[in-house]
C-alpha cells in the first residue's frame, strides 16, 4: 500500500503538490500545513480526517482559513481519532509568529490516527510536531514528546509519519522519538528540507537546513516499509513516498 506524506506549506506550492499526488497515486495521503478548504482539491481521496492547528492568512491571497494536518484516503476509515498533545483554550486562535511564545500560544500540536482495512489492514498516525527556533530541543518540545509517546503507546501496531521538527543526529530527543520503531528513512538522506523551495533559500541558514532531517516514517514490528524515498521539487519539505505492508500480507501494496 503506497503512502505519501508531505508538509505542503499551505497554498504556496499547490501547483507542484497537486500533480505530484496524481502521479504517485497513493492509497493514503498525509498532509501537514494544509488549509482545510484545500482538502477538496484532492477529489480522488473522498475519505478525510482533519485536525485544526491554527487560523491564518493564505500565502497567495488576503483570505484566511483553518490550517492543520490531514489524512486522506481512497478507501473508508474504519476508525478515526484526533487528539491534541495538551489542553488548549477555545476558540481556535489566529496565528501569531511575532515570537516563539506567540507561536506556541497560537499553534496547536496533535495527532490524527486512522485505521484502514483496504487495501491493507493498517493504522496510520500522522503529526506536525512541535517546532523549535533552532531545531534543538527545548522544554516545550520535551513536554510535548512525552505527551506524544504516551498517546502512541495506546494505539497498538501502527505506522507513524509526518513532520517532526526533530533533526536526526542533531536534536537530543531523536532517540526517544524513535524508541520502539524502525526509522525507515534511508540514512543516505542527509535532510528532508527542500532548500531550493524554502523561504530561507539564499540566506546564511540555508546550509544548515540542507542537513535537517525532520520528516520521518516509523514502523512498529508488524509493518515493514519498502521503496522508501524522498522526492524534492514538491514543497519546502521533501515528500515521503513508501510502500507499506504487514508481515502477514507482505505482498500487498
Amino acid at each position: 500500500m503506497r503512502i505519501v506524506s508531505v508538509n505542503i506549506e499551505g497554498d504556496r506550492h499547490l501547483d507542484t503538490v497537486l500533480p505530484f499526488v496524481v502521479n504517485e497515486a497513493p492509497a493514503a495521503l498525509c498532509l501537514q500545513e494544509v488549509f482545510q478548504s484545500d482538502l477538496s482539491l484532492f477529489p480522488d481521496y473522498p475519505h478525510r480526517a482533519f485536525l485544526p492547528t491554527t487560523k491564518r492568512q493564505r500565502f497567495t491571497s488576503a483570505e484566511s482559513g483553518v490550517f492543520g494536518i490531514g489524512v486522506l484516503a481512497r478507501s473508508p476509515f474504519s476508525q478515526v481519532t484526533t487528539q491534541y498533545l495538551r489542553e488548549y483554550p477555545e476558540p481556535l486562535p489566529g496565528f501569531d509568529d511575532s515570537s516563539v511564545d506567540s507561536i506556541y500560544a497560537t499553534y496547536r500540536y496533535g495527532i490524527i490516527s486512522v485505521h484502514l482495512t483496504e487495501p491493507v489492514n493498517l493504522r496510520i498516525v500522522t503529526t506536525h510536531f512541535t517546532w523549535t527556533p533552532d531545531g534543538m530541543a527545548n522544554d516545550r518540545q520535551r513536554q510535548d514528546l512525552h505527551a506524544l509517546k504516551a498517546i502512541l503507546h495506546t494505539l497498538g501496531e501502527h505506522v507513524l509519519i509526518g513532520d517532526f521538527n526533530i533533526p536526526r543526529g542533531k536534536n537530543e530527543l531523536y532517540p526517544l522519538l524513535a524508541e520502539g520503531y524502525t526509522d525507515c528513512i534511508p540514512t543516505e538522506y542527509d535532510g528532508s528540507i527542500d532548500v531550493a523551495r524554502h523561504r530561507l533559500k539564499g540566506t546564511r541558514y540555508a546550509s544548515e537546513l540542507e542537513t535537517n532531517m525532520v520528516d520521518y516514517l516509523f514502523t512498529t514490528p508488524s509493518y515493514r516499509a519498502h521503496t522508501v524515498h524522498l522526492v524534492d521539487g514538491v514543497s519546502d519539505h521533501k515528500a515521503i513516498v513508501a510502500d507499506v505492508s504487514r508481515f502477514d500480507d507482505a505482498d500487498a501494496r
